[in-house]
């Protein structure tokens, strides 16, 4: 049940990171932004995104980077000492672990491919449906075939296929 706190430190940490851009002198909220990112992040290995993230919409808010990006630093280096942390007491880290994991196990046989197919199809599919309904009220055919061309393009990831 880490997503539910997943969820709020990433909340958390998105509306202290906005309220601090938007403040011109409150550091205060941009570092209290990056400890909920660190928390975020060793919650659950989905929270080391909000670096990224956040650092994208401070550049394109701000039009150049800016000071305020060091910020995103402090979560890296907290992440940083606790894969040292854990490497040192364990002999592994728990974020190369999980990064190293999908490509430790043996190449999947042809008959396997089929039913990843599928799921991953039935796991798209939901949200194919909305696309295909308003796909009709296009008016312009380039933007209908560049959907659809990226859609096959991003279909091997979305179906868990090697490439």
């Amino acid at each position: 049940m880490c997503d539910v706190w997943l969820l709020a430190l990433w909340v958390w940490s998105v509306d202290c990171w906005l309220r601090g851009l938007e403040e011109r002198h409150s550091y205060w909220l941009l570092l209290l932004a990056s400890l909920l990112v660190a928390a975020a992040a060793l919650t659950k290995y989905f929270g080391v995104s909000l670096v990224p993230l956040l650092a994208a919409y401070t550049v394109a808010r701000e039009r150049r980077l800016t000071s305020r990006l060091l910020f995103l630093l402090i979560p890296i280096a907290i992440i940083g000492i606790y894969e040292a942390i854990a490497k040192a007491k364990y002999g592994q880290g728990p974020f190369t672990n999980a990064m190293v994991y999908p490509w430790q196990g043996p190449v999947k046989a042809s008959k396997q491919l089929s039913g990843q197919f599928l799921t991953g199809l039935s796991f798209t599919g939901g949200c194919l449906f909305p696309a295909l309904f308003y796909a009709a009220f296009l008016k312009s055919r380039k933007v209908l075939i560049s959907g659809i061309a990226i859609f096959l393009a991003f279909l091997p990831s979305f179906c868990n296929l090697p490439l």
